[in-house]
């Protein structure tokens, strides 16, 4: 056990924790769950920024469509680069509200 309470030490010395993994209280676990349970089969990610939602939901094994929108240019084309290689992601260069406007 000495063992296991070095290691633990050394790690949180370094900015990392280990915890036992709980399945039942796991975020990821609940909403990849949720897209089975549903049978959901497109997200509309409004937003979409750099990509972290779109990236969560594929690192927790979600496989099917995902389209995103991003108003900002330069943000946006960031975020076309990233998903490129997705055929199951597209993205667009539009934000989405209750009021039909332009702005720059």
């Amino acid at each position: 056990m000495k063992i296991k309470k070095l290691i633990l030490n050394i790690l949180r010395s370094v900015g990392f924790e280990i915890k036992k993994y709980n399945i039942k209280n796991s975020s990821d676990f609940r909403l990849s769950r949720f897209f089975e349970i549903k049978k959901i089969d497109c997200l509309i990610d409004v937003g979409a920024n750099s990509r972290q939602y779109a990236e969560k939901v594929r690192n927790i094994g979600y496989k099917n469509q995902i389209v995103s929108f991003e108003p900002l240019k330069s943000i946006f084309l960031d975020l076309k680069k990233k998903s490129k290689n997705d055929e199951n992601w597209e993205v667009f260069n539009y934000g989405l509200g209750d009021l039909e406007e332009k702005k720059t």
